[in-house]
């Protein structure tokens, strides 16, 4: 590692609590021994479910027009 450079290494734990969402607390070291406490959390955010259909592809201006949404 360089003065430019930084690695960042998640506790797997950290990734399946709660479906890979939740904050974690950060902490800091040089050698991988010796951490320090930053007073700070880092949040994991779930990716939202991408839908993989929406029926139909289009309706009337005026709206009114049903939908079905797969995903």
């Amino acid at each position: 590692m360089s003065n430019s450079s930084l690695l960042c290494a998640t506790p797997r734990s950290a990734l399946t609590t709660n479906g890979g969402a939740g904050d974690v607390h950060l902490l800091l070291s040089r050698d991988d021994l010796v951490y320090i406490d930053t007073g700070l959390d880092y949040t994991y955010y779930v990716q939202p479910t991408l839908f993989t259909d929406v029926a139909p592809e289009g309706g009337p201006k005026r709206g009114g027009t049903m939908t079905t949404l797969t995903g």
